[in-house]
């Protein structure tokens, strides 16, 4: 009875020991954690700004164009300079008609009326205009609205990645057509079309 009353007093303090044992052990691990060296480093203020694509003319919301008395084989022209201000480098600036009116019958003073563009490198008026191109070269109002009205229709001229501060000059150069006959009942005299000049900048 004795030897059986030993042995299981010694199991226990086995038990106990090992248990002891392992919390030591743990103790041991934690104060190890939290006594190691440690250090860091830091890459503050992150932020993330967006691009601007802005673009502005030199007509400061007055028409190029205010003309009235007009009759065939009238024609002039008038210059406009479109800056490009966006932040963002790699744009495009696209350039349209839009919102079109013609109170005239069947819209004939709108397509009796051409318009010829040219635009390059320089400044206004066209005589200062470098490496001159025509991509508008006699269309009449009506033709540029169907194929060219913002923002649906097809750019006229795309000025392509233009540099912050960049400029361009675009002349309009309108011509009434001799073709246009109104003895009064035609309803040509006296009529009214008026029309958009739209240049949009989008991001590549």
């Amino acid at each position: 009875m004795a030897k059986h009353t030993t042995r299981a007093r010694r199991g226990r303090l086995l038990r106990i020991g090992t248990a002891l044992g392992l919390l030591l052990s743990v103790a041991v691990v934690w104060q190890s954690s939290r006594s190691a060296f440690t250090d860091t480093t830091t890459n503050p203020g992150n932020s993330f700004t967006s691009a601007s694509v802005t673009v502005t003319n030199d007509k400061n919301g007055t028409a190029l164009f205010n003309l009235s008395g007009l009759k065939p084989g009238d024609s002039g022209d008038n210059c406009i300079v479109v800056t490009y201000s966006g932040t963002y480098t790699n744009s495009t600036v696209n350039f349209y008609v839009d919102n079109l009116t013609d109170n005239s019958t069947g819209s004939a003073w709108g397509g009796g009326i051409q318009l010829t563009v040219t635009t390059g490198g320089g400044s206004c008026p066209v005589g200062s205009i470098t490496g001159p191109t025509t991509p508008v070269n006699a269309q009449t109002l009506t033709a540029l609205s169907a194929a060219h009205d913002f923002p649906g229709g097809t750019s006229m001229y795309a000025w392509a990645t233009p540099a912050t501060g960049a400029t361009r000059p675009y002349n309009v150069h309108y011509q009434v057509s001799n073709a246009l006959v109104d003895d009064g009942t035609q309803g040509i005299q006296g009529k009214t079309v008026t029309v958009d000049l739209v240049w949009q900048a989008v991001t590549n």
